[in-house]
C-alpha cells in the first residue's frame, strides 16, 4: 500500500465566497487562490491546515454529481483524499479487492494533480479520492 497521508477533505458548497468566511474569520485559516476547473465545471479553493487541507468545491454545472449532492444534502463533507506516489498501482489493487472505481484511469484535478475517485459504497458512504501530486515521482 502506498498511501502517504491525507491530502485534503472535500466539502461541497453553494458559494466559495460565503463558505470561506467562517474558515478565515473564525478559524484564522488562509485561503489559496480560487481555481476554475473548466474541464470539471467546478471552482475550488484550498485552505491549508497543518500538513493537510480543506478543499471547498463549488459546482458550476447544475447537472453535475456535485450539484446533485448539494441539492440532496445542502452541501457539506463529500470526500477524503489520500495522497499516493503510485496512483495506478493503488487503483489496480483496490479494483482487485472488489472496490468500484469511479475513475479506472487517472484524470487531472486541481493543482495539476493526477486524481481518481472510488465509490463511497466501499468506504461506508465516504467517497475516496486518490491523488498523485504533479511533482511526485510516478
Amino acid at each position: 500500500m502506498s498511501v502517504k497521508k491525507i491530502n485534503h477533505i472535500g466539502i461541497i458548497v453553494p458559494s466559495i465566497e460565503e463558505a470561506l468566511k467562517p474558515y478565515v474569520e473564525a478559524l484564522g485559516l488562509e485561503a489559496g487562490e480560487v481555481q476554475l476547473l473548466e474541464q470539471h465545471k467546478l471552482r475550488v479553493v484550498f485552505l491549508p491546515v497543518g500538513d493537510t487541507q480543506i478543499e471547498l468545491i463549488e459546482p458550476l454545472d447544475a447537472e453535475s454529481d456535485q450539484a446533485a449532492f448539494l441539492r440532496r444534502t445542502g452541501g457539506g463533507f463529500e470526500h477524503i483524499c489520500f495522497e499516493t506516489s503510485e496512483l495506478e498501482g493503488e487503483l489496480a489493487r483496490l479494483k482487485g479487492l472488489g472496490f468500484r472505481l469511479i475513475h479506472e484511469v487517472p484524470i487531472t484535478g486541481a493543482n495539476n494533480a493526477r486524481i481518481a475517485f472510488v465509490h463511497a459504497d466501499g468506504f461506508h458512504n465516504v467517497t475516496v479520492e486518490l491523488c498523485q501530486l504533479a511533482d511526485c515521482p510516478a
